[in-house]
C-alpha cells in the first residue's frame, strides 16, 4: 500500500522514532527464519511496482536485510556464528559495498572470536571488555563510531 502511495505522492523521512515495540518469546520478531522470508517476500513485492531504472537497489535491499540478520544472530542469546557467517556472505553477495562498512568489520570480528572462544568465554569476554572500557572510555571519545548500518551506508551512498 505505501509503494502505491509513494508512486503517486510526494513523501518526506521524518529521521525520529514514531512508534516502539517490544519483543516477547511468542513474537514474530523471534521467529528470525519466518522475519527472514516474509521480509523477502515485502521486497519481491515492493519492486514489483518500481520502475525499472531503479531496480537496482532491490539488490541493495536484500544486502541490507541478510547483513541486519547476520548482525542479529551474533547478537542473540544462542550466539549462533555460524548462521551469521552464511547470512553476511549473502548480504556481501547481493550488495558487495558492504563489506567495506565499520559494522562489517565489527561484525566479521566477532564472527570469528565467537568461533575462536564459543559463547560463552565470548559473553566473558565481552563483559570484561565493557566493564574496563567504561574506566577507559575517555580514551575513545575523540572519533564517534556510529553503531548503525544506515549511517555507514548513507556513507557509501553519498561518495558514489
Amino acid at each position: 500500500m505505501w509503494v502505491r502511495i509513494g508512486l503517486r505522492y510526494p513523501f518526506k523521512v521524518i529521521k525520529e522514532p514514531l512508534t516502539y515495540y517490544r519483543k516477547h518469546s511468542r513474537s514474530m520478531t523471534s521467529n528470525w527464519q519466518a522475519a527472514l522470508q516474509d521480509c523477502g517476500v515485502a521486497i519481491e513485492k515492493i519492486f514489483s511496482y518500481v520502475s525499472p531504472e531503479l531496480q537496482y537497489l532491490k539488490a541493495r535491499s536484500y544486502g541490507r536485510l541478510y547483513f541486519y540478520h547476520a548482525r542479529q544472530r551474533v547478537q542473540s542469546p544462542a550466539r549462533d556464528y555460524q548462521e551469521a557467517s552464511l547470512l553476511y556472505r549473502r548480504a556481501i553477495c547481493h550488495y558487495p559495498q558492504l563489506a567495506y562498512c565499520w559494522q562489517s568489520l565489527r561484525l566479521n570480528v566477532t564472527i570469528a572470536l565467537l568461533k575462536l572462544l564459543g559463547a560463552e568465554r565470548y559473553n566473558k569476554l565481552q563483559q570484561f571488555l565493557r566493564s574496563n572500557l567504561r574506566m577507559f572510555g575517555h580514551y575513545f571519545q575523540s572519533r564517534p563510531l556510529g553503531n548503525s548500518t544506515s549511517s555507514c551506508l548513507d556513507a557509501i551512498a553519498q561518495s558514489k
